[in-house]
């Protein structure tokens, strides 16, 4: 960014928000999100496997969009409040299940129990210390009132301001076009 001269932009509503979105992409790509999804449709889709295993065949005869939404599959663990996971695969719901009836009862000790436990946890802790790094972006966004002076103030963060924002004559390069042949193409030349 060194070549490139900071103009002092206003920081606009928008402005504020384009910045604190690719700061938090940048946090993202540091901090990766826990992956609870494809944890609980592996979970589900063994539970649906041990409980319903001669529906296997079936399901990948089944044509890709035949259903576009997910299954839940209730888990009762031993006296503990109920588990819903999400079957992302298209499967088709063989007629004696029903949404919301347990169709699994595993132990408290279970390890895909355990496992689900612990990245509902850091998916929670994740989700927090997200939402306080926005905080802390917005606070230090909202404290200023031009790019030059967030650049007074916190250097380093230019390095992730969009361009166009920086320096709106060079970071948006139009393209060359010819008006008279434009004109031209348009019928425009007479007027």
């Amino acid at each position: 960014m060194s070549d490139l001269q900071i103009k002092s932009v206003r920081l606009t509503g928008a402005i504020r928000e384009a910045i604190l979105d690719s700061a938090l992409r940048h946090w993202d790509e540091g901090n990766p999100k826990p992956d609870l999804l494809s944890f609980e449709h592996d979970f589900a889709m063994q539970l649906w496997t041990d409980r319903y295993g001669e529906v296997k065949p079936h399901l990948d005869a089944v044509p890709s969009g035949f259903l576009s939404s997910y299954i839940s599959i209730n888990v009762q663990p031993e006296g503990r409040a109920m588990i819903q996971l999400r079957l992302l695969h298209e499967v088709p719901l063989p007629k004696p299940i029903c949404r919301g009836v347990p169709i699994a009862a595993i132990s408290n000790s279970d390890e895909r129990l355990l496992k689900h436990e612990k990245l509902v946890n850091a998916l929670d802790d994740w989700k927090q210390e997200r939402k306080k790094v926005r905080r802390e972006i917005e606070v230090v966004l909202n404290s200023v009132n031009t790019t030059k002076q967030l650049a007074e103030i916190w250097p380093e963060i230019i390095g992730l301001v969009p361009t166009h924002i920086l320096n709106p004559s060079k970071g948006v390069q139009l393209p060359a076009i010819p008006m008279g042949k434009l004109n031209e193409k348009l019928g425009l030349a007479d007027v």
